[in-house]
């Protein structure tokens, strides 16, 4: 399902990548990373890849884009991270690490940006959301953010974020790579 908002008078053009829970958002969202880094798109973010035990989910990294480097983000066993949100104990440096991240973008405005994901710590004022607050304000940049199905609303509402293209994680695609590339091209029209 595709749903393009009204794109007038707005700050990044924001596409929003949603689907339930442990169906595939961040594998989507790094396909679609490798198919415009093929086409040599100045690109910039991160994802959460969870990490598994025994069938079971652990915790997240911060998987770096474009380099790749992964962080510990949260574990269910308290360690070395002492802020816990939900069942998940966070590593600080890690969020610190992703939120510079942002604010990086911020100053150097890629053409597009990944954040993998926007969620329920954010609709909570956590982890992400000052930086990401901030970054939706930002012209000439796309961003691409993962966000739980069940929050799409919530995140929209929370972020004043009225002008979205959204796509489910099944749609195709070469669909969401050509808007993203239509997207892009606005540049200063906006």
């Amino acid at each position: 399902m595709i749903k393009i908002n009204n794109r007038k008078k707005m700050g990044a053009r924001i596409i929003l990548l949603y689907g339930k829970q442990n169906e595939g958002k961040t594998t989507r969202l790094l396909e679609i990373f490798d198919e415009l880094n093929k086409l040599k798109t100045v690109m910039a973010g991160f994802a959460a890849p969870g990490v598994w035990h025994n069938g079971q989910k652990t915790g997240y990294n911060l998987l770096v884009l474009p380099t790749r480097n992964l962080l510990p983000l949260a574990s269910i066993i308290p360690d070395q991270n002492p802020v816990q949100h939900g069942r998940f104990f966070f590593n600080q440096a890690t969020i610190d690490h992703g939120n510079q991240l942002i604010l990086n973008a911020i100053k150097t405005k890629p053409a597009m940006f990944f954040i993998d994901e926007i969620g329920r710590f954010e609709l909570e004022s956590h982890i992400w959301h000052d930086s990401f607050r901030l970054i939706t304000h930002i012209k000439n940049m796309t961003l691409i953010v993962g966000v739980r199905e069940q929050y799409l609303a919530g995140v929209k509402e929370k972020f004043k974020l009225q002008k979205t293209t959204d796509f489910h994680i099944s749609t195709d695609i070469k669909i969401i790579i050509k808007c993203m590339q239509k997207l892009a091209s606005l540049g200063n029209q906006d």
